[in-house]
This record gives C-alpha cells, structure tokens and sequence, in this order.
C-alpha cells in the first residue's frame, strides 16, 4: 500500500512539472488604443507563464493558482497515509483548476497600462497536464480506503494457521 502512494505522489509531482515545459493557454488579444480593425492575434503561455501570472490572480479574483500550494499539501497528506484530509485538499484544488475559465470573461492583462488585454480562448495540453496531476491523487484518495482490504493479509500464527 505504501508503494502505490508513493508512485501516485511521484506521477503526480512529475506530471505537475511536465506541464510547465507545456504551452497551457492561448489568449486572444485585443487592444484599446483606438484601432479597431485589427487583425485576430493570439498568444500562448507555457505552465510555467502561467504559474508565475497566477500570482497575481487574486487581484483579479481567480484562485487557480492557489491549486498549486493545495496540491503539495494534498500530496505530503496522502504520502502520510491521511486520504481524508488528502481529498478535502486536492477536490478543492480540483475545483480551483476551472476557475481558469474565469478568464473567457475577465480579461487578462499583458501589460502595465492596461493596453494589451487577452481573453482566454482555449487551454493546450499543459493546462489537462497539469489538471491531471492533480486528479490523478484526488482518485487514489478517494480508492485509498476501498483498496486497504484488498491489500490487507489475514494474521499468520507462528504454526502457520490463521486465527479465526
């Protein structure tokens, strides 16, 4: 039992770093400084653009990025065989990650005045990879209990009988 945790926490925690490599999120762009016939631009943002630009999400009211800190927590509860407080952690972390499509209506900022504005179009690869790493503990919390019996070997006694 403890091998399958530990193999879930270390999937999870390589997976979690694979998607900063990843590009995650494509914005549409669009600017407010008087040109109106501009051309469709997009711009993608890596996991690791998108990590850094989720510290500033509060001020826009998107917690997404707080997934992360309850991912660790979430993982070093299910290394510490506590799948109880394991799934509070990581289904709130769950929730958290669609909070991301909070900004298909809440424009994301691209810079300092407020000029370049982008609204999200779609999420890439890295953003299912990083979802991913953080549902794949979220369902070995929940089968954690249920797999214990399973996993579980009747007491021997010293002759080699098992006490009834």
């Amino acid at each position: 039992m403890p091998l399958l945790r530990i193999a879930t926490v270390v999937i999870s925690a390589v997976l979690w770093g694979w998607s900063f490599s990843l590009p995650a999120i494509v914005f549409r762009l669009s600017t407010d400084n008087g040109r109106h016939n501009m051309p469709f631009e997009t711009e993608t943002y890596s996991g690791m653009g998108m990590f850094f630009a989720s510290i500033l999400g509060p001020c826009f009211l998107n917690f997404a990025g707080v997934a992360n800190i309850l991912l660790l927590v979430g993982l070093i509860l299910l290394l510490r065989n506590r799948p109880r407080g394991a799934r509070i952690n990581l289904g709130i972390a769950a929730l958290l990650t669609l909070q991301t499509f909070q900004m298909r209506l809440i424009e994301f900022p691209f810079d300092e005045a407020g000029v370049r504005n982008g609204l999200l179009l779609h999420p890439l690869v890295g953003w299912y990879v990083w979802a991913g790493s953080i549902l794949l503990p979220l369902a070995v919390a929940f089968l954690l209990p249920s797999l214990s019996p399973v996993f579980m070997a009747p007491a021997a006694t010293a002759g080699g009988q098992v006490s009834s």
